[in-house]
């Protein structure tokens, strides 16, 4: 592993990057904010967005980003978060499950079709623009 100096983007100290992106101090009170919001949703279940930042004191941003990551997971209509291809409320991640399972096919046929030596992405896509 590749040990180098940087700065924390959080709160500017120097400290010796190991794979994460922030500081010990940082990634402490990250892990203490997350650990909070679990620690609710597991409690109230279907708690939206606003009432677990309220209870918890983390910040609407930072659930969504825990939320878009797939560490937390909500119910679809409390999450604020909608497939980005066809819009679907969901509960965690980008993609509703039918649009991943597109996503993971489209990509599977284009490895398959890549293994054969056919390359037809840019038919594919376009193909898929029109529907």
């Amino acid at each position: 592993m590749n040990l180098s100096l940087r700065n924390c983007p959080n709160c500017g100290r120097v400290f010796t990057y190991a794979g994460k992106d922030l500081c010990p101090v940082c990634l402490r009170e990250e892990e203490e904010r997350f650990d909070r919001l679990r620690l609710y949703l597991r409690e109230h279940p279907q708690a939206s967005v606003d009432e677990l930042s309220e209870a918890t004191g983390v910040a609407v941003k930072t659930i969504l980003k825990y939320l878009r990551e797939g560490r937390l997971i909500m119910a679809p209509q409390k999450s604020r978060l909608y497939c980005e291809i066809c819009g679907e409320p969901i509960s965690h991640g980008r993609f509703c499950r039918r649009c991943s399972a597109e996503l993971v096919g489209e990509v599977r046929s284009l490895t398959e079709g890549a293994e054969k030596g056919k390359f037809h992405t840019a038919e594919r896509f376009r193909k898929r623009e029109e529907k």
